[in-house]
């Protein structure tokens, strides 16, 4: 029986990136294991916990579509939501690393990584 799957929907500081070629989040417990000598894993303490999504987006000739690089610059926390299928990640951070590049007959791409806040999709 076909199946249809869902689909990322990312929005960045409120504009869709619909030039984009691929995405992916990370989110970090940060909870820190508990080991002792004579048993090994004890458990658990709570620890700082984030989450990390990354992308690639393509340049047009016009301009950026969303101007990562010049967030990344300035150091401003910028808002993302992250949709798969019925549930969203949103949350507040920064981006902490943009590279830009092309080639020869290769369109430009920007592929940056965003740090943010540990929440749960919703």
């Amino acid at each position: 029986m076909p199946v249809d799957y869902a689909r990322q929907v990312v929005f960045i500081n409120g504009v869709e990136a619909t030039l984009a070629e691929s995405f992916e989040m990370k989110t970090e417990s940060g909870e820190q294991p508990i080991l002792i000598l004579n048993e090994g894993l004890a458990g658990f303490t709570p620890g700082a916990g984030q989450t990390t999504i990354s992308g690639t987006l393509y340049v047009p000739v016009g301009g950026f579509q969303i101007d990562v690089q010049s967030f990344c610059a300035n150091g401003e926390y910028v808002p993302i939501q992250y949709g798969v299928g019925p549930v969203a990640y949103v949350g507040t951070g920064k981006f902490t690393e943009v590279t830009i590049s092309g080639g020869v007959n290769e369109p430009v791409k920007v592929q940056f990584t965003w740090l943010g806040e540990k929440k749960a999709m919703e």
